[in-house]
C-alpha cells in the first residue's frame, strides 16, 4: 500500500493535526492527510502523478478562492446558520447578543476564549474543514474539550451544498474567523486571526454590555485585497528601499515564515531551482521571517531580497504579518506591479516514501503561466 500523507504547517493551531481520509484532500490547512489501506481500496490507489497533480489543483483552486472570498465587516448581516448541530448540542439558538466562530472541533484558542466570557453572551461555534474535498468524522473527544455552554454546528461531516453557500457568503475561506452579531445577525465586529491571537476579541466582546454597539470597530488586522499594495510603516521606509523595488516588478513573489515553522527549512531549501528559473525571468522575489529583534532588508548575491520582520506584543504577529493579514506560514503573495493578486498557501506531499516540498511552487508555476488571471 502506497503512504500517500499531505503535510501543512502547525502554525494554525485551531485546525485538526491529523486527519485520516480515503480521498486525497489537496488545499490549505494545518492539517496531516493519511491514506488508510481502507481508503486506499474505495478509491484506488493513485500514483505520484495523479496525487501531485490533484494536490496542485488543490492550491490553484486555494489561490481563486483568496481572490474572492473576504470575510464579512463590521455593519453587514450574517445569513442564517442552517446547519445541523452537533449530536447531543439541540440548544436552539436565541436573538440575542452572540459570537460566532469558524474553525475545527480543536481550536484551542477559541475554547480558551471561550473560558473567559461571561454567561452574558450566546457562544457559538461552526466547525468546518478548510478544504471542500475534505469529508472526514468529527473528533469528539475534540469536541467535549468546548464549554458545555457553546453551541455546536457541524458544517465538517455535513458539508453539503447549501452549507457551502453559507459559508462562502459569509467569506470563510480557511483558518479560524469570529464575528460578534446582534440580536437581528448584523455584524458588529469580525476578527480572521483568531487562530494566533484572540485578546483584541476578548477586549471588543468584555465591553459590550448591550444588544448593539453605536460605534462598530474594526478588526485590527483585514485581508488583503486584490489590487492592493502592500504597505510598509512608515519609520521602516529607509531601511526598505531594496524591498520596495523588488514589489514593483511586473511580477514579484513574496514568501513568508516564521521560527516557529518546523517545515519550513525542507520548504525553502525546495525553492531553489525555481528561484532561479523566476529570476532569470525578472520576476521580483522576496522571502519575509517573522518574530525577528529587528528589521532588516538585505540582498544576497542572487537579488533575493530577505526581509526580517520584527516582533510586536503578539507572538508570531510581526509587523509585516499583521499590517499583511499574513495568516498561515510558510505561504506565498502574488503581485503584479506591486499589486495583491491573491495567496498561494503550504501543502507537502509523501507518496511512496517520495516527500514532495515543492508544490506550491509548481502551483506558482502554473498560475503564473494561465492568461487567466492577469
Amino acid at each position: 500500500m502506497k503512504d500517500l500523507t499531505a503535510f501543512q504547517s502547525p502554525s494554525r493551531r485551531w485546525l485538526p493535526l491529523v486527519l485520516t481520509l480515503g480521498t486525497l484532500g489537496a488545499g490549505a490547512g494545518g492539517w496531516v492527510l493519511r491514506q488508510t489501506e481502507r481508503g486506499a481500496q474505495a478509491t484506488g490507489t493513485p500514483n505520484d502523478h495523479v496525487a501531485v497533480e490533484r494536490a496542485i489543483e488543490g492550491l490553484i483552486k486555494d489561490f481563486e478562492k483568496s481572490r474572492t472570498l473576504f470575510p464579512l465587516e463590521p455593519g453587514k448581516t450574517l445569513p442564517a446558520l442552517d446547519i445541523p448541530p452537533v449530536p447531543g448540542y439541540e440548544k436552539p439558538l436565541k436573538s440575542t447578543l452572540t459570537l460566532v466562530t469558524f474553525g475545527s472541533e480543536f481550536a484551542p484558542q477559541v475554547k480558551a476564549l471561550h473560558r473567559r466570557l461571561e454567561d452574558s453572551i450566546q457562544l457559538v461555534h461552526v466547525i468546518y474543514r478548510p478544504d471542500e474535498d475534505i469529508l472526514s468524522p468529527l473528533d469528539m473527544n475534540a469536541v467535549d474539550e468546548f464549554d458545555k455552554r457553546v453551541i455546536l454546528l457541524d458544517a465538517a461531516s455535513n458539508k453539503t451544498a447549501a452549507i457551502r453557500k453559507i459559508l462562502e457568503s459569509i467569506g470563510i475561506h480557511r483558518a479560524g474567523y469570529a464575528f460578534l452579531i446582534d440580536g437581528n445577525r448584523k455584524v458588529l465586529y469580525s476578527d480572521n486571526t483568531i487562530g494566533l491571537d484572540t485578546d483584541r476579541l476578548y477586549k471588543v466582546v468584555a465591553n459590550t454590555k448591550q444588544p448593539a454597539l453605536k460605534n462598530s470597530p474594526r478588526s485590527f488586522e483585514n485581508p488583503v485585497k486584490v489590487g492592493e499594495r502592500l504597505k510598509i510603516p512608515g519609520e521602516y521606509q529607509k531601511l526598505a528601499l531594496p524591498l520596495k523595488k523588488e514589489l514593483e516588478k511586473e511580477t514579484a513573489l513574496v514568501f513568508f515564515s516564521s521560527p516557529s515553522c518546523s517545515i519550513c527549512e525542507p520548504w525553502e531549501s525546495a525553492a531553489t531551482q525555481y528561484v532561479k528559473s523566476w529570476k532569470k525571468a525578472g520576476y521580483g522575489i522576496v522571502f519575509i521571517k517573522a518574530d525577528q529583534n529587528t528589521f532588516r532588508v538585505s540582498v544576497d548575491e542572487g537579488g533575493i531580497v530577505y526581509v526580517s520582520d520584527p516582533k510586536t506584543d503578539t507572538p508570531e504577529r510581526s509587523v509585516l504579518f499583521r499590517g499583511w493579514n499574513i495568516r498561515t506560514f510558510p505561504s506565498a503573495y502574488i503581485l503584479k506591479r506591486g499589486q495583491f493578486q491573491g495567496v498561494v498557501p503550504f501543502l507537502a506531499l509523501k507518496v511512496d516514501g517520495r516527500q514532495y516540498f515543492d508544490l506550491q511552487y509548481r502551483a506558482i508555476n502554473k498560475l503564473l503561466a494561465s492568461s487567466k488571471y492577469w
